[in-house]
């Protein structure tokens, strides 16, 4: 049976799981801090869960101005004279950071859209500490 892994109202995965002898899912472990759902009408990781409503939906698109300035970022901002001055490593970690993750949700949403150079970043964001 298809069954979505959700955490915090988000699909982290979608898995086929069998049941046992006795027909229950007791075999398989739920990851820490996740619940399992009918997966039957579920689009895959990135899309939501409402459990008011009880529906799926897909993943919001990425806002692109966002995601094209992220992409184009510098480790140097201009002061108020214009003088290049470095980023605090806690700015650009979290550039970093925001960057994955909308690079992620568009992986989600659309592989296809990915850009070459997107790609290429992600693959570089996903093998920093």
């Amino acid at each position: 049976m298809r069954k979505a892994i959700v955490k915090d109202g988000v699909v982290e995965n979608v898995v086929e799981v069998a049941p046992d002898e006795t027909g229950e899912y007791g075999h398989w472990v739920i990851p820490a801090g996740c619940e399992i759902i009918d997966g039957t009408h579920c689009g895959g990781p990135g899309w939501t869960w409402d459990e008011v409503g009880e529906t799926f939906s897909p993943p919001v698109p990425v806002p692109v101005p966002k995601l094209d300035a992220l992409m184009n970022s510098r480790t140097f901002v201009n002061d108020r004279d214009g003088n290049p001055v470095p980023k605090t490593e806690a700015e650009l970690a979290a550039e970093r950071a925001e960057l994955l993750a909308l690079l992620l949700s568009k992986l989600h949403a659309d592989p296809d859209s990915l850009t070459e150079r997107e790609i290429r970043k992600l693959l570089q964001l996903e093998r920093l500490p």
